[in-house]
């Protein structure tokens, strides 16, 4: 009897162990946020009230089951903890025989691809495409008869800023444009590399556009061009839509501080001009002195 409850307790901790799975915590920046969870009834649940912690890069463990796709659990320091962003922050070690969770986003962007474009290799290769495709493009604007080699190099230049962000999607997604992203590059450095993301983004919405002005290529090539094109136009609404939700935050700042400092301004029954905002009211007569009432 002994033996077969040996048996069964070996059967089961084997199995335990093949149900379990490895990661380590691979996000592009040093730590990641994770949030504390509690078991209740048999399933994760969010702990009220308790502080999110930051856990280092780098830091393996065994995820803690139940595992699911949203949720993967890690004990760390005598607590339970889970991954606010597992697709892009996780990196699979060992799946002991089963389901990872993670997509085929996240096996890509843990490639030498997914590494290239944590880069910003990239964004200097955008940058160079895209002064090529506006010189092309500067110079259709001002000659009648546009020369192959322009054509060539806007159609060759804007096919490569569309590649180029066929594999961002694809590896990070969204993520791949960290360098428009405030949270990671500061307000102020953020602004600035808006300025060639924009021109990117205009020039991308034109292209096909641009491409029937310049003159068309025939046969196949005409449609490779023209089907390639039309998936940066995609593309560059897609990254567009995502880098103004990552600038919302600032420009409702930006749009509550005009209200709150803007003003209104009317004229009284004796002629006085009545100027108020958050910072006072004001009279002015019409000799123009100013004065204070609250």
């Amino acid at each position: 009897m002994k033996t077969r409850i040996i048996i069964l307790f070996s059967l089961l901790l084997c199995s335990l162990a093949m149900s379990a799975q490895k990661y380590v915590v691979n996000g592009r920046k040093d730590k990641t946020r994770v949030v504390e969870y509690h078991m209740v009834d048999g399933h994760w649940t969010y702990v009220k009230g308790a502080r999110d912690i930051y856990v280092p890069k780098g830091y393996e463990f065994e995820a803690v089951a139940p595992v699911s796709k949203d949720t993967i659990v890690m004990p760390y320091e005598g607590k339970f903890y889970r991954v606010v962003f597992p697709d892009k922050e996780l990196k699979l070690v060992d799946d002991m025989g089963k389901d990872s969770h993670l997509g085929f986003r996240n096996k890509l962007s843990n490639t030498v691809i997914g590494k290239w474009y944590a880069t910003g290799r990239p964004a200097v290769i955008g940058l160079i495409l895209s002064a090529c495709a506006l010189l092309a493009l500067v110079v259709a604007l001002f000659r009648e008869n546009v020369p192959a080699m322009f054509r060539a190099l806007f159609v060759a230049s804007m096919c490569g800023i569309s590649l180029l962000e066929v594999g961002a999607f694809l590896s990070l997604h969204t993520d791949a444009f960290w360098w428009v992203n405030p949270d990671d590059v500061g307000y102020l450095v953020a602004i600035m590399t808006l300025i060639p993301f924009s021109v990117t983004v205009a020039m991308q919405v034109f292209a096909l556009k641009v491409y029937n002005m310049m003159g068309n290529y025939e046969g196949a090539l005409n449609a490779i061009v023209k089907i390639i094109l039309v998936i940066g136009i995609v593309l560059s609404f897609i990254f567009a839509i995502a880098v103004i939700m990552n600038f919302l935050f600032a420009a409702c700042l930006l749009i509550g501080a005009g209200f709150l400092f803007s003003g209104m301004s009317y004229k009284d029954s004796a002629g006085n001009t009545i100027h108020s905002s958050a910072l006072g009211t004001y009279k002015t007569d019409k000799y123009g002195n100013t004065t204070h009432i609250h």
